[in-house]
């Protein structure tokens, strides 16, 4: 006979079993109880209870009481067969939120065969799972890989009380591991990774490239690839944490990866895109675009050095001193102000010392002339014929060398600091100013990300630089030390992390400068292949270290040499050229005192003839 749930005949019936209706070892209001905590504590939008299409009129009474007794916690829930489930993709569920709960009353033939076909095909991740079972878990899930990151409760009754117990495979040739829960409140996502923190020895394929500052690959005697400096200490970390090892790979043509006109991604983002390797150790910068092709993990965002994208130029040579730079270093009003106390004091040294020679305190009178020539020659550190002997005019004549002194050490400083630190003039100091210009091409990695964020971004300056001064996909270089070689033979502006620019800048054939407001930050991360089930517990282990502050330290660690050399004065030799105004003065002043030598002696030649 066809069990229909709405005869009223059939529920006056079912009411006289409310007492001894059982899902297998636990009553219904057992099983609700547990069904209930479960579903509140993961907050699900949706619950489903799964019923074999087989069942027999006494199983679909025990699920009719379920559902009333589900109905008494204000819980709604739908009921769907095990060949509904099969067959229905996980986006039907259409949760509002969180993953769908599907609960399982009983654990016969057909769930098992149901619960084998969505493994196979991948999709027990895409909810959550509880199961009432009887026997042991190990022989009922003995050919169902339950993946690393699913959640899978079994529910099992131990004499009076009730044992619940998450069960996962490490990978799919592992046995299945089951942990014991004690109460339903430790089955969230976090203190799930914190239990499931050890992979066994777990080998994962990554994919890398030799990036100065982030990576940097020793290929050891058995030709395998080991990767160093920051990036590689932090997921030499992971390793250490999680107990797993590495195979590193690196991409036969040597690039990042863009999508291509047909919609292929080559390099390592192709790799991790098709699946060939599981997570790629590169700092890669966050688009819509790679967001569909690729997972991210947790964000590395605590040191700018790393997400802040700077444009680099070829620094231009500087200026030369010019005839203008002699009287920089003194303005106009200083340089008369100069002039008017060498005229006062010189006519007060005449002044006090006619004064002093009439009171006898001077043997011989100055005149004007005379005493000009005294405080010029102490402007110009000379030694002085002139001998004052009353304390006024000693005043005067001290006066006029403590003050020579202080605008000599003033004007020489400021000379020497603009012969020794030469500012260059850039060319431009913002993206305007590099579209303006006009004159540079723009540029970054062969298949990077970096130019297109240009593209994608809602400043039209950005957009226009990207269409108008951004070089072709095939014209970019393929490497950081290709592009400054390129920056200081071309007139090229390269996107580059500043990290690596100061890693690389003792490679570098020429200067380079970045240009101070022309750089952008972004969101960067390691990234993983669709569906890997080891993204949550790697993701949740980089929050773990961000938070402790392993991260930092391992930051910084690999920071100090660059903070070194980027501390570093450097020494630059002065060129001829630089220095032509003061040697121009030098051999001047030295050609007309020869000059005014000469007719002197001529003069002086003159006069013994006469």
């Amino acid at each position: 006979m066809k069990f229909n749930p709405c005869d009223s005949k059939m529920e006056a019936w079912l009411a006289l079993f409310i007492c001894i209706v059982k899902v297998h070892s636990f009553t219904v209001p057992e099983a609700a109880s547990v069904v209930v905590s479960v579903r509140n504590h993961f907050a699900s939008g949706c619950m489903f209870v799964v019923y074999s299409s087989e069942s027999d009129l006494r199983e679909i009474q025990k699920t009719v009481h379920f559902k009333k007794q589900i109905a008494e916690h204000h819980v709604t829930m739908a009921t769907i067969s095990e060949h509904s489930l099969a067959d229905w993709s996980m986006d039907t569920f259409n949760c509002q939120r969180n993953l769908p709960l599907v609960v399982f009353l009983y654990a016969g033939r057909e769930i098992r065969h149901t619960l084998r076909q969505l493994s196979v095909e991948g999709r027990l991740s895409r909810a959550r799972w509880l199961l009432f079972l009887d026997n042991g878990a190990q022989d009922f899930f003995t050919d169902i890989d339950v993946p690393f990151h699913c959640s899978f409760l079994v529910a099992q009754k131990e004499g009076n009380s009730t044992e619940v117990a998450e069960v996962y495979r490490i990978a799919p040739s592992l046995p299945l591991r089951t942990h014991y829960l004690q109460n339903i409140a430790s089955v969230s996502a976090e203190n799930s990774y914190r239990r499931r923190n050890n992979l066994h020895g777990l080998v994962m394929r990554a994919a890398t490239l030799a990036t100065p500052g982030f990576t940097n690959l020793n290929i050891g005697g058995d030709t395998s690839l080991k990767v160093l400096a920051s990036i590689g200490e932090i997921w030499f970390t992971l390793e250490k944490q999680l107990k797993f090892t590495t195979v590193f790979t690196s991409p036969a043509d040597g690039i990042w990866g863009l999508t291509t006109d047909n919609g292929s991604w080559p390099g390592v983002v192709g790799m991790v895109q098709r699946g060939e390797i599981d997570v790629c150790t590169l700092p890669i910068f966050f688009s819509q675009e790679m967001m569909d092709a690729v997972d991210f993990l947790a964000p590395l965002n605590q040191n700018s050095m790393i997400n802040r994208m700077r444009v680099y130029i070829r620094k231009p040579k500087p200026g030369d001193l010019t005839w203008c730079t002699l009287l920089s270093p003194l303005s106009g009003r200083l340089w008369g102000a100069v002039g008017a106390t060498i005229a006062l004091l010189a006519v007060g040294l005449a002044a006090f010392g006619h004064v002093a020679h009439l009171q006898g305190s001077e043997s011989a009178r100055l005149s004007v002339p005379e005493s000009v020539q005294c405080v010029l020659a102490s402007f110009c550190q000379q030694s002085n014929e002139c001998r004052p002997r009353s304390p006024s005019c000693r005043l005067i004549f001290m006066t006029s060398y403590l003050l020579s002194t202080i605008l000599l050490t003033a004007y020489s400083a400021t000379l020497i600091s603009f012969l020794a630190v030469r500012q260059a003039n850039l060319p431009f100091t913002t993206f305007q100013g590099l579209l303006e210009d006009g004159s540079y091409r723009i540029g970054a990695l062969t298949h990077s990300i970096l130019v297109e964020s240009f593209n994608n971004s809602i400043d039209p300056v950005m957009q226009t630089l990207y269409h108008k001064l951004s070089l072709p996909k095939k014209a970019d270089p393929k490497g950081y030390e290709e592009g400054f070689f390129r920056v200081c033979h071309e007139k090229l502006a390269l996107l580059c992390p500043n990290l690596i620019a100061e890693r690389l800048k003792p490679k570098m054939v020429c200067d380079v400068v970045p240009i101070p407001q022309a750089n952008f930050a972004g969101t960067v991360s390691l990234i993983s292949r669709k569906r890997n089930p080891y993204i949550g517990i790697l993701s949740s282990k980089l929050r773990d270290m961000l938070r402790s502050g392993v991260y930092q330290r391992i930051d910084q660690q690999y920071l100090v040499a660059f903070q070194q050399f980027h501390g570093e004065e450097t020494v630059s030799g002065i060129e001829l050229g630089a220095v032509g105004p003061v040697l121009t003065v030098t051999m001047g002043n030295i050609l007309v005192a020869i000059l005014i030598l000469i007719a002197e002696r001529c003069v002086s030649h003159r006069s013994v003839t006469k």
